[in-house]
Parts: C-alpha cells; sequence; structure tokens
C-alpha cells in the first residue's frame, strides 16, 4: 500500500484517530493476515471506526492471530510497546501477560465475553517489569458471516488509584494505633504490624531503636523477616560505620531519608507478596520533638515492581511523620505521667508532714486547754458559746491540717438589713458607671452560716 494513499470513499473509516488513525492509514497491512484495509470486512471496519473516534482506551485484535489494531489512548498503557504493536500479534505484543489472557480469550471464542475490575498484571512496557491494574471487557467481535473473527475490548488502567488507596490505608492504619503500655516498644510492634498490612509497598521491614546515647541501633520489632534480620546486623554500631551500615548510619546523622540499592538481589531476602527480592531499601528516620537526632529508623524493603518516585518517596515520609507522631504523643503522656507522680508524692510529703507537726501541736495545745478550761470554769461556772467555739477550734485546726477537710456545720442565721445597706451603696455606684440593675433582699429570709 503507498504510505501517502489519499483516503477514498472505500477508506473514510480510517479518517481522523490522531496519531493512530495516521499510522494506521500509512501501515503496510498486506504483509499481515489482515491484508489491504480495501478488503477488510465491513464489521472490522465498523470496529475500526468506533476506536479510533473514541476517548476511551480501545482495541481490537482481529483474525486467526489476533493483530492488534488500537487508538491513541490505548497507545498510552502501551507504553515502549507501542509504535511496534500496530498490527502485531498479541501474544507477541503481550508475551509477559499471556498465560493470564488465555482464558480470557477461549471465553470470547466460545461468544462469551469476560470483565474484570483492577485486573493485577506484571507488565514490561517501559523497560521494567512494572505492577499494573487494569479494568478491561472482553467481547466477541462477529465477522460479516456472523461468527467470531476478533476481540474487541475497552479497558481503562487503574494503577495509580489502586496503589494509592492501599497506601493511604496503610496511613490509616499506623493512624489508628491503639496502644494500651504505652511504651516505644508497643509502638514499634504496632508500626510494625501495621506495615506488614502493606507487604507490596514494603515487602518487610525493620525498626530499630536508637539508645538514647546515641552509640548503637537495635532492632525492636520486623515484619516480613520471620525472626530473622536481613541485609543489615541486629545492632548497629552508629559510630563505626561499615560498608553494610554506612547508608543507615548516614541517614541517623542526616536525619533525611536515604535510598540505597543492591547490584545482585539476594535469594534468601524476604519477597513479602511478590515472585522477586527487592534491590532497593529505604531508611526511613523517626524524629521526636526535642531531639536532634532520630528516635528510630525504619529500614524497608522497596516494591520492585515499581520506579521509586516522587509519589513513593513521599509516602515513605508520610509514614516516617505518622510514626513520629505516635513517639510524640507516648512520650507527652509520659511526661504527664512524670508529673503526675510528682504531684502525688509532693501531696504524700505535705501530708505526711502535717501528720507529724498535728502531734507535736495537740500535746502543747492540751496542755494549754485544760487548765485554761478549767480557769474559766471557776470563774464564770461553764464556757459561753464562744469559749466553746474556741476551745474547739484547735482539734479542727488539727484535723484540717491531717486530712486537708474542714468539718463545716452550716445553721440558719437571719443576716440583718445592714450588709443588704451596704451592698445598695455599692451596686448603686455600679448602675451609674455600667447601667446595670441588681436586685438585692432584705436579708430577713437568713443564710446558713458555718458556726
Amino acid at each position: 500500500m503507498n504510505k501517502n494513499f489519499a483516503i477514498s470513499s472505500r477508506l473514510d473509516f480510517l479518517s481522523g484517530g490522531g496519531e493512530m488513525g495516521e499510522r494506521i492509514r500509512n501501515f503496510d497491512w498486506s504483509k499481515t493476515p489482515l491484508g489491504d484495509p480495501e478488503t477488510w470486512e465491513q464489521s472490522l471496519k465498523t470496529c475500526v471506526r468506533i476506536i479510533l473516534t473514541s476517548a476511551q482506551p480501545m482495541f481490537v485484535w482481529w483474525g486467526p492471530s489476533l493483530n492488534a489494531i488500537y487508538n491513541d489512548s490505548y497507545a498510552q498503557i502501551m507504553g515502549k510497546k507501542h509504535p511496534a504493536g500496530v498490527g502485531a500479534r498479541a501474544q507477541d505484543i503481550w508475551f509477559e501477560i499471556w498465560d493470564q489472557l488465555v482464558s480470557k480469550i477461549k471465553s470470547v471464542e466460545r461468544n462469551e465475553g469476560t470483565y474484570d475490575e483492577s485486573f493485577f498484571f506484571i507488565m514490561e512496557r517501559k523497560g521494567y517489569q512494572e505492577e499494573v491494574y487494569v479494568s478491561f471487557s472482553y467481547s466477541p467481535a462477529p465477522g460479516d458471516d456472523g461468527k467470531v473473527k476478533g476481540i474487541f475490548c475497552v479497558c481503562s488502567e487503574n494503577t495509580e488509584r489502586v496503589i494509592n488507596e492501599r497506601r493511604l490505608q496503610t496511613l490509616r492504619d499506623l493512624g489508628s494505633i491503639a496502644f494500651d503500655e504505652k511504651s516505644l516498644n508497643s509502638i514499634y510492634r504496632y508500626v510494625a504490624e501495621a506495615l506488614g498490612k502493606n507487604n507490596k509497598d514494603f515487602p518487610f521491614a525493620i525498626i530499630y531503636d536508637i539508645e538514647r546515647n546515641g552509640c548503637n541501633a537495635v532492632a525492636a520489632a520486623a515484619t516480613g523477616t520471620n525472626g530473622n534480620q536481613y541485609v543489615l546486623p541486629e545492632v548497629i554500631d552508629l559510630q563505626n560505620p561499615t560498608d553494610i551500615t554506612s547508608d543507615f548510619v548516614q541517614a541517623f546523622r542526616t536525619n533525611k531519608v536515604i535510598v540505597s540499592g543492591i547490584t545482585k538481589p539476594q535469594d534468601d531476602i524476604p519477597k513479602g507478596a511478590w515472585r522477586k527480592a527487592a534491590s532497593q531499601f529505604i531508611y526511613i528516620p523517626v524524629g521526636a520533638a526535642g531531639s536532634n537526632h532520630p528516635y528510630a529508623i525504619l529500614f524497608a524493603a522497596l516494591n520492585p515492581y515499581r520506579q521509586f518516585d516522587e509519589g513513593y518517596l513521599q509516602f515513605c515520609e508520610l509514614v516516617g511523620e505518622r510514626v513520629s507522631l505516635e513517639i510524640n504523643k507516648m512520650l507527652t503522656l509520659e511526661e504527664e505521667r512524670k508529673r503526675a507522680a510528682a504531684l502525688e508524692e509532693i501531696d504524700k510529703a505535705k501530708t505526711v508532714f502535717f501528720s507529724n507537726i498535728s502531734h507535736e501541736f495537740r500535746t502543747p495545745l492540751t496542755l494549754i486547754l485544760s487548765p485554761l478550761e478549767e480557769l474559766i470554769n471557776q470563774q464564770h461556772g461553764s464556757l459561753n458559746a464562744t469559749d466553746k467555739q474556741c476551745r474547739n477550734g484547735a482539734p479542727q485546726c488539727i484535723a484540717f491540717a491531717q486530712t486537708g477537710e474542714y468539718p463545716a456545720r452550716f445553721q440558719p442565721y437571719r443576716i440583718g438589713p445592714a450588709p443588704g445597706k451596704l451592698c445598695a451603696y455599692r451596686y448603686c455606684f455600679i448602675h451609674k458607671k455600667a447601667g446595670r440593675q441588681f436586685r438585692i433582699g432584705d436579708g430577713e429570709s437568713g443564710a446558713a452560716v458555718d458556726r
């Protein structure tokens, strides 16, 4: 076919379509089982016309070899497989996931459509193996004779949405930590459990607690390691880094996220949810208020099927901030407990002091009050109410010093008009200045007074 042919009325179904429309028009279809577009079945022409005029990712695989025709939107999903995929056999395009597609293709051959929501694939479309999620439907595409001649597909990629939802769930799990022991070790354990639920972004993770003197880091909790340490030793000397621990020590000293890789993946490294081990690792410092160095460092393997891009970095930083928040909450609670304990000790000391001093007061007061009461009885015959109140006041003061409580005995008492007159004079002045009104009782109704 001439690459610069003019579109005739028989080829108007190839008009438009952006980049892919031009590629389809300029492609030499005579070298494929489909042959010249002028000879294509009308049903295939209809499928191609729908594909080229749609903004939704679409393709049709036609003929016994399932040769591919797709639009611009689907070309973005194909990545580096485009433009070589134009007219190519579907099995040659998607060789790495073909085993997952065979059963669906068989269903279409039986004239049965399929639909999958966010189906998981490991694709090689960008030069590396990648975690991908696609929603797609396979529909039988009949030929002019009514028999199934191809597969018509409408699809959309959901990779970013699925991964972002997974990461948000991890952050929610870290934010919903409910710990009763209120200690660093309990926080580390719960953090490890939360990260263990996301063994795709973190195939394994180890939380190292930094000794307060800054000399060593000790593995405090882990997930995905089956109790064994990998890549790093269980205790890391922060003062004397080695080739293995140099990145860890750098993260400690700079208090910044560090990412490192290994050129040869180790088979014994835990793989998490994946079928191959990670080749990149991350060191996430976990800070605390008032500390110049991290309280802990989260060491984790990274997803071997995702590029470590800006979004991945931001997610890891948010994980560190969330763990840091939990540590700060724990430290705040610890300070409050210490303050409460100190106040309790002060209160106990006060009680002991007054209990001791009350004995010192009781003996001389008893020696004074007994002769005084006898002297008053000789002169007046008996104690009047005022004398009795004074006499009883001393034991009450001693009891108050011991317990902090005063045994008040309220009795009704008629106040009289004098306090009311005094208040009226005062409130009259306030009324003039502020424009407020007050109602003052006559004092005849009485009040409760401690006698």
